[in-house]
C-alpha cells in the first residue's frame, strides 16, 4: 500500500461546507478525494455548466484531486433496475448528468450500484433491465473518458447483486465493457461472509476501486473501531498487487459533528500499518518496536 492510494469522501462532513471538508483534507494532509455528490454539497440537480466548472475550479484551488465521484443512489428515487419506465428514464439522466460531472472535475471514475428492483417483481427481469442500463451508461461514459465501477449492494437494498460472482453477471451480461469494472466494499462485503480476497479470486486486476471501512458488519465506522480484520484486509489488498485508490467511506452519523476527527484516526490506522509493514519487509518483529 502507498500513501498515494489513499482517498478520504466527503461523506461524514454532510453538516459543513463542502469549502470546509477541502479546508479539513487540507490539515490533514490529504491530496485525493472521492466526492460524494450529495446535498449539500453537490446534489446534482443543482448544478448546471458554470456552477460544475466553478465548483471543479474550487477543488483544483485547493491542490486536491478527484479520484471518483458518488452520486447519491441508495435514498434518492434513483435506480436503474426499477421497471416503472419513468423512474428508469429519469434514473439513466441522473446518471449521466453524474458522468458529466466527472468530466469537468477531471475525475476518472464514477461508482454505480446495481439499483432496485421490485422484491415481487421476478429477479430475472430485473437483472436484465440492470445490464441493458449499465450498458447505456458504459456506452455514454466512453465517449468521455469516464470509468464506472460497480459495486454490490446489501440484501435490505437491492437483490440485484450482493456478492462478487452476482457482480460478474452483470459485467459479462453488458459484455465487459472496458470501462465498466467491478469495485469492493469491505463492509458490504463482510455482510455476505467475504474478505478482499474473495473479490480478487473472481476479478484479479479488474477490480478497480475499494471502500475501505470497518463494520460489525454494517455501520462503515472508522477504522478500528467496528469488529473487521481490517488489517488483515489490508495485507490481502497488499498480496494482490492492487494499484488503485483506497477511499474511506465513513457512513455513520455519529461522525457528523466532529468529521474531521473520524477521519484522522482513519488515516492513522493507515500511517501505523504503513509503518508496521516497512518494518516487517525489513525484516523487524513489530511486537518489538
Amino acid at each position: 500500500m502507498r500513501w498515494s492510494q489513499i482517498a478520504v469522501g466527503n461523506y461524514p462532513y454532510a453538516m459543513y461546507s463542502f469549502n470546509y471538508f477541502l479546508e479539513s483534507m487540507k490539515r490533514l494532509g490529504v491530496d485525493r478525494i472521492e466526492v460524494w455528490a450529495a446535498g449539500p454539497h453537490l446534489y446534482l440537480d443543482d448544478f448546471d455548466y458554470f456552477r460544475m466548472k466553478e465548483f471543479a475550479g474550487k477543488i483544483r484551488r485547493a491542490g486536491v484531486k478527484a479520484v471518483c465521484l458518488t452520486p447519491e443512489q441508495c435514498q434518492y428515487p434513483v435506480s436503474i433496475s426499477v421497471e416503472d419506465p419513468v423512474m428508469r428514464r429519469r434514473s439513466l439522466n441522473y446518471f449521466k448528468k453524474a458522468v458529466d460531472a466527472a468530466e469537468l472535475l477531471e475525475c476518472p471514475k464514477v461508482l454505480v450500484t446495481p439499483g432496485r428492483s421490485m422484491l415481487d417483481y421476478s429477479r430475472e427481469t430485473g437483472v436484465a433491465i440492470c445490464i441493458d442500463s449499465l450498458n447505456r451508461l458504459a456506452e455514454y461514459a466512453i465517449r468521455r473518458n469516464v470509468t464506472l465501477v460497480l459495486e454490490a449492494l446489501a440484501r435490505t437494498t437491492t437483490f440485484i447483486a450482493h456478492r462478487p460472482e452476482e457482480l460478474k453477471v452483470l459485467l459479462d451480461g453488458a459484455g465487459n465493457p472496458p470501462n465498466l469494472l467491478p469495485m469492493l466494499d469491505t463492509d458490504g462485503a463482510a455482510r455476505e461472509g467475504l474478505r478482499p480476497r474473495d473479490f480478487f479470486r473472481l476479478f484479479g486486476e479488474m477490480l478497480a476501486h475499494i471502500h475501505f471501512t470497518d463494520g460489525y458488519p454494517g455501520g462503515h465506522v472508522v477504522l478500528g473501531q467496528g469488529r473487521l480484520d481490517m488489517n488483515g484486509y489490508l495485507e490481502e489488498i497488499d498480496s494482490a498487487g492492487y494499484q488503485g485508490y483506497i477511499a474511506l467511506e465513513l457512513l455513520d452519523r455519529q461522525y457528523y459533528l466532529e468529521p474531521e476527527q473520524a477521519v484522522k484516526d482513519s488515516l492513522e490506522f493507515f500511517r501505523r500499518y504503513e509503518y508496521n509493514s516497512k518494518l516487517l519487509f525489513a525484516g523487524g518483529d513489530s511486537d518489538d518496536n
